[in-house]
Order: structure tokens, then sequence, then C-alpha cells
């Protein structure tokens, strides 16, 4: 319980008893030249109404539920690279990200970049049971020999599990022994790979991020996605979206991939060809 110090209209301010800091909540009705219909009706210009709840009404749950990527309703035809696939120069780049799971799935996506335009080209997923089974799988991608690197959680680096010797070792190691290597770890912050999707997004008609059919849980991942419920109110924490912590293991390993802040420039098609953005066009 916090100690009120003041309210009027638009305006709060708090006393937290334990600590005594002071918080100040400010609404937009403070301003008496925004509580008229008009000012809200410009406001309002080009925002849902959950996002505008969020935003201008501080109201911290608005989001809950909602689908975090409504593009993928809407311009599916602008996101998705269906076959025939385009055959990439041989000594192209690629590049992975990889999020771990036993009893979920495990997720290792296969990234490039051509002509400005970022791809997710290749996937697998499923539970990784048998490092020595999944590793022989990724090493099978017809893109592992162009493989770059490998994007992951820190945690795979900590020796908290056993291998079949029953010894302490981490999943990097065990991945390493199975002849998977190229691994980086890679920073984890939600907000920041949330802001990389906004950018590449922006405008749905010409997406710099494009996914390959084929990569279909990634898909389906990023089409149901939801925002999760809100932590507790805390009046001196800033209010962070954050989304479901289930059923998003591809987005994960995307997330690795996008924050280790790759340094793949954009390769220019060989010769007087179409760039892949029109020629894999929505058809």
């Amino acid at each position: 319980m916090t100690d009120l110090l003041h309210s009027s209209t638009g305006l709060t301010i708090r006393r937290n008893p334990r600590n005594r800091f002071v918080v100040i909540r400010l609404h937009y009705t403070a301003d008496p030249d925004k509580r008229s219909t008009e000012w809200l009706e410009e406001a309002r210009a080009g925002m849902d109404a959950a996002r505008f709840a969020q935003e201008y009404e501080i109201d911290y749950t608005a989001l809950r539920g909602k689908r975090v990527f409504p593009i993928f309703q809407t311009h599916r035809h602008t996101l998705i690279v269906r076959p025939p696939y385009p055959d990439f120069p041989a000594d192209h780049p690629f590049y992975a990200g990889f999020d771990f799971g036993i009893r979920n799935p495990s997720a290792f996506i296969v990234f490039t970049r051509y002509d400005g335009i970022l791809y997710a080209v290749w996937e697998h997923y499923q539970p990784c049971t048998n490092i020595a089974d999944f590793a022989a799988t990724i090493r099978s991608c017809p893109y592992w020999p162009s493989i770059r690197y490998i994007a992951a959680d820190p945690h795979i680096a900590s020796a908290h599990h056993f291998n079949a010797a029953a010894q302490p070792s981490s999943i990097l190691q065990q991945f390493a022994d199975h002849g998977v290597h190229r691994f980086i770890l890679a920073p984890t912050s939600e907000q920041a790979f949330l802001s990389l999707l906004n950018r590449h997004w922006s405008n749905p008609e010409a997406p710099t991020f494009r996914i390959f059919e084929r990569c279909a849980n990634l898909i389906t991942e990023f089409t149901n996605i939801t925002y999760a419920d809100p932590p507790r109110h805390n009046p001196l924490a800033e209010p962070r979206e954050r989304l479901t912590d289930a059923f998003n293991h591809a987005i994960d390993a995307t997330k690795y991939f996008l924050l280790a802040n790759p340094s793949t420039p954009s390769t220019p098609s060989p010769g007087p060809t179409r760039s892949l953005r029109d020629t894999y066009r929505a058809r």
C-alpha cells in the first residue's frame, strides 16, 4: 500500500512507505486540451483499441491474449516465400539460430541475407531427446557446409546436464562431441528482438524479413504467439510487453540469431537477374 500525496484530474502522486520513493502517475487528461472528443479521435487514429489502452490509458493488461504479429493474418502473401525456392550462389553464407529443448521442441532455424532481405530458409523442429541424432540431422541440412555460426541461448554453455556417460557436461560440449561446433552465445532481450522485427516488418508490403514456406513451425509460431499476462503491477517498474512463454521455440531461435548482430552484408544478385524480393513475391 502506498501513501497518497496528491490527486487531481490525470495526476496522482504516491509515496512508497518502505523505501520512501515518490511515484508520479501522469495521464493525458491532466492537460485540459486533451479532454475533448476531437483530441481523442485524433490520438486514436491508426491505433487499435488494445494498443491505445496500453499506451494512453496506462492499462497494463490491454494486450493480454492479443496476437503479437497480426501481419501474419493480413500479409502472408508478402511474408512467406513459396516454392520453387531460389538457388543461392555456391559461396553464399548462412547462419542459424538454436533453441534447445528436451520435453519441448528444440528449434534449429537457418537464415541468410540476399539483396537486402533476411530469409529463414530451413528448420529442424523436434524435442532433442538424443543429441547424437539431432546433431546428425542438422549436419544433413543442405546449407550446413556454408553455415558460419549458430546463435544460441547462453544457458547451453552451463554444465547442468549429463552426457551419455552420466558425467556433468554442457549442451554446448555434447553437441561439439558430435561434430556441431560454430556456436556463439547470443543476447536474449525480448524487447530488443521485438524492436528489430518491427523494423523488418514496418512496411508489410515490402518486408525485409521473409520465411520459406517449408519452415512451417516458425510460421505457425509467429502466427499464433500472443502477449502474456503482465506481472503483478509494480508502480516503480517500467511496463514491458512480454510474449507468451509457450510454443515459442522457433521464435526464440530467431531471436538469438537476430540479436547476435550478424555481420552479413547484402549479397548482390549475380548478373542482371531480378531480385529475390521481386521474383518470390507472393504469387
